[in-house]
């Protein structure tokens, strides 16, 4: 049975929905999938959204570390603006750096003619994509979204080859279900918080 919106708020709640319907799934496998589900998802949806305050842009320096409060494993996809002084800069004028080497956050730098600037604050709007491997998510992923999470981890479940579970077609039409109501998620999160600045 598909879980849809009904209330999943938490990995615990997520498992005991999914084995009722997959049964024989060991536990590893479980949350693997879980937070595999979780990750697509939300690089689908886009809704892990935050405005980060980098920094003043002085002495210098014109590169900023993209980092969260929390310690949750994930990159920022897409980066959605940034501005100095509240003012927002073409894309042509900064660029995302992926991590030197693992652990390292992202990075921001401010390319030519704003690296001629003597100061200003700036900030940047991003979007954060769980990394595939990432053990957990904020809890308001699951609290809002895991029920369509929990959909998608079933479909990927069901549509693994020769398991006492495997049910290729009912798993590709809650795949279905649940990667098309991300895209719906999507294009509500970007009527109410649109890109400024198209990367």
């Amino acid at each position: 049975m598909a879980m849809g919106d009904k209330a999943a708020d938490t990995v615990g709640k997520l498992k005991a929905h999914i084995v009722t319907n997959v049964s024989g799934v060991s536990d590893p496998l479980l949350t693997q999938t879980i937070h595999r589900a979780g990750s697509e998802w939300m690089r689908l949806a886009r809704v892990w959204r935050e405005t980060l305050s980098l920094g003043d842009l002085e002495d210098e320096v014109y590169t900023f570390n993209l980092e969260q409060d929390e310690a949750y494993r994930a990159r920022v996809n897409p980066l959605m603006w940034v501005k100095i002084d509240g003012t927002a800069i073409e894309r042509l004028y900064y660029t995302l750096n992926e991590p030197a080497s693992a652990g390292e956050p992202q990075t921001l730098t401010l390319l030519a003619p704003y690296n001629t600037l003597a100061d200003g604050d700036v900030t940047a709007r991003v979007v954060w994509v769980p990394m595939f491997d990432a053990s957990e998510e904020p809890d308001w992923v699951w609290a809002n979204f895991g029920g369509y999470i929990a959909d998608l981890a079933i479909g990927r479940l069901l549509r693994m080859p020769r398991k006492p579970w495997t049910d290729v077609a009912y798993g590709a039409d809650l795949e279905g279900l649940a990667l098309a109501h991300a895209m719906r998620t999507r294009s509500e999160a970007e009527r109410n918080d649109p890109q400024e600045v198209i990367p």
